[in-house]
């Protein structure tokens, strides 16, 4: 379903209000979800189980069609008698969800938010690439931190414009790099 991936979700590295720069993921302008170092791995990491048991789903249902079971009764092994052994955590992505599909396309996700369908999906390469922004913010969180102190130490920056200083790096980004946006639509 890649050609038709219509969720937008931005990833960076932001200052918390405790002056740290932590992971967040954000959908829209009201929803959004700050990850620590653990979180963010967390969260990764669930993302691409998400998105390699859509494509697991996907390769089951080409096996069992090319012996000859009925669509119906694949859906149904898989939902219920495979789906429920796979350790899934929610807490790791919320109030996101990403669940895994197989359409006549093949594997996509299903985009959620609170629980609550959003109509969106992504392809399982999209929400791979996504975990690997969510790593790569954090990477550019901890680096961020670094400079923030090298700024306000070294540099002798007041708090707010060293802030000012970390924000601006992302008018400085490699554009085939970019990370602090990751756009699906």
């Amino acid at each position: 379903m890649s050609d038709d991936d219509d969720v937008t979700l931005w990833v960076g590295s932001e200052r918390s209000p405790e002056g740290t720069y932590i992971t967040t993921v954000n959908y829209g302008q009201d929803i959004a979800r700050t990850l620590n170092r653990d979180e963010a791995k967390d969260y990764a990491q669930t993302c691409v189980a998400r998105a390699i048991q859509a494509e697991h789903d996907s390769a089951l249902f080409a096996l069992f069609k090319g012996m000859g079971v009925a669509f119906s009764d694949i859906a149904k092994m898989i939902a219920e008698d495979l789906r429920p052994d796979r350790p899934v955590d929610e807490a790791a992505t919320a109030p996101f969800g990403f669940e895994p599909a197989v359409g006549m396309k093949g594997p996509f996700i299903h985009f959620t938010v609170n629980g609550k369908p959003t109509g969106g999906h992504l392809s399982t390469g999209k929400l791979k690439s996504h975990a690997l922004d969510v790593l790569s913010a954090l990477a550019a969180a901890d680096l961020d931190q670094a400079f923030y102190r090298f700024a306000t130490g070294a540099l002798g920056q007041s708090k707010d414009r060293a802030a000012a200083v970390v924000s601006s790096l992302g008018n400085h980004w490699p554009t085939d790099a970019q990370i602090y946006r990751t756009d699906y639509a």
